[in-house]
């Protein structure tokens, strides 16, 4: 007999459920766990393959196409799976971003560094007139004791209302907080310390997923860390009137002599 709906025991604790997670939710953030390491670990043997035959993007950016890729590939199903993300999680290519130490491996038009989305989006007009579309950070911004240094090379001077984008970027630069590591890092948005996390991520695809509106979610589940877990399953169980009891039994159409 099935006395509470897996939908409700696999919901977090704040939803009323038991924090099982689903196995989709599961292995969809250990797929997306591989982008983080990708990003993280440039230097590593499997990266470098990745890389040689990929590009330096590894088909992580929006704009790499998978139709010329094939169906084979175990990073290109990778890759594939973790789009698939995407559509669940709309912000999750987004929530990796740069971290500024020195500025040397962090592309400042290209990668998201500054804001949610790369310069080269927001400001699109300023990046029509740069010259070195592929330049790094520190080769135009120097953040010192004595404030931020922005060195500009353009096609043209800029004009117009491309002169009210350069304005905001500039502002956004002298605003930035630079990190005090000597090297660029990365920091996963999603979570509080900036580390990826499976279970965060996860957590966000099961909400996303499950239709939390119309699931009857019962109040807050109140864990007590003193007590083995056991117990904790069975008072859950009965505070939702869950437990095999005579009372409850008969309502489910069993035939009792008695339900005293």
């Amino acid at each position: 007999m099935s006395w509470v709906k897996w939908d409700d025991v696999i919901l977090s604790y704040g939803f009323g459920g038991l924090n099982i997670g689903s196995l989709k939710g599961k292995n969809l953030a250990l797929i997306g766990k591989w982008w983080w390491r990708f990003k993280n670990e440039p230097n590593s043997f499997w990266a470098k393959i990745v890389t040689s035959i990929h590009g330096s993007g590894g088909l992580l950016n929006a704009s790499d196409s998978l139709r010329t890729q094939g169906k084979g590939g175990v990073w290109v199903n990778i890759v594939r799976v973790g789009r698939e993300i995407e559509k669940i999680v709309t912000c999750f290519r987004d929530s990796f971003i740069r971290k500024i130490g020195d500025g040397s491996s962090t592309k400042f038009w290209d990668d998201t560094w500054l804001m949610d989305t790369p310069l080269k989006v927001k400001y699109s007009r300023l990046f029509h007139l740069e010259q070195e579309k592929s330049v790094a950070v520190k080769d135009r911004v120097e953040w010192g004791d004595q404030g931020c240094i922005i060195n500009w090379k353009w096609e043209r001077n800029p004009s117009g209302r491309v002169q009210d984008e350069m304005a905001d970027l500039i502002n956004r630069l002298v605003a930035y907080t630079k990190s005090n590591k000597q090297q660029d890092s990365w920091h996963w948005k999603l979570s509080s310390n900036g580390l990826f996390n499976t279970k965060v991520l996860s957590n966000f695809l099961e909400e996303s997923t499950l239709d939390l509106i119309t699931l009857q979610v019962q109040e807050e589940t109140i864990r007590n860390r003193f007590v083995p877990l056991k117990v904790e399953v069975f008072m859950w169980r009965l505070l939702r009137r869950r437990l095999p009891v005579h009372v409850e039994l008969d309502k489910r159409g069993i035939d009792l002599n008695s339900v005293l």
